[in-house]
């Protein structure tokens, strides 16, 4: 992990770990031995919950003794605004981004709940809000929902859509019928936005579902709602 460079060729100043992972204690003890002049720094990756403001978990000891100082929680406006990615491939999972790092987590919320009718999975719901909509000027759900009037926008929309297809479809009551799985094959054979190459999907396994990064030629999108011609 700390390749020599650390301390000769360009000498580092500090060095941050953000872990509670007792595995890398003997990466720190290296460090230490090796570069005692490196600032050694440890955050731990949790946050303080409930109205007491309790720490999810403490620092491992055995971590927190081996660094110069230690940031023993992250707050959520910190992880809202850390611009990380939504989804992190991993090699045996991905790393999902918590509902509560979003700008506006009830708006996230209500979003998933509305479209759920049309697209019942979370993972469905994401990867459409993720991709650029002709029906929203060529913005993204997902960055839209960051303001109140960028949410109502997207909301307007969805619940539009949903009577839509629920008039069309004559059945009001039984969201989850067959006449919904009917329009949901419709949807992915009407679909023909291409996708990019290496461009994140969603894929279901019974399980939840997990994100992946699709490799060789582009493919089709999996699923996406249609209105007209265009996709939702």
């Amino acid at each position: 992990m700390f390749h020599a460079s650390l301390c000769w060729n360009r000498p580092a100043l500090q060095v941050v770990l953000v872990t509670n992972d007792t595995d890398l204690v003997p990466a720190l003890e290296m460090l230490q031995a090796r570069c005692p002049h490196i600032v050694r720094g440890l955050v731990i990756p949790t946050r303080k919950v409930g109205t007491g403001g309790e720490l999810e978990r403490e620092a491992n000891v055995s971590l927190a003794k081996l660094a110069h100082w230690v940031r023993r929680h992250i707050s959520d406006h910190e992880s809202r605004t850390s611009q990380l990615p939504d989804v992190v491939p991993g090699r045996r999972r991905a790393s999902v981004k918590p509902h509560s790092w979003y700008a506006k987590p009830h708006h996230l919320a209500k979003m998933l709940e509305m479209a759920r009718p049309v697209l019942r999975t979370e993972g469905e719901v994401l990867k459409w809000a993720r991709r650029e909509s002709a029906h929203l000027g060529g913005r993204r759900p997902i960055d839209l929902i960051e303001t109140d009037a960028g949410a109502v926008e997207v909301f307007d929309y969805i619940e539009a859509y949903v009577r839509e297809q629920l008039d069309k479809a004559g059945d009001q009551d039984d969201l989850s019928s067959s006449s919904a799985d009917t329009r949901r094959a419709a949807w992915r054979r009407r679909d023909r936005s291409p996708r990019r190459c290496g461009s994140p999907h969603w894929r279901s396994s019974g399980h939840r579902h997990r994100p992946a990064i699709s490799g060789g030629a582009c493919g089709l999108a999996n699923t996406a709602l249609i209105s007209g011609s265009s996709c939702f």
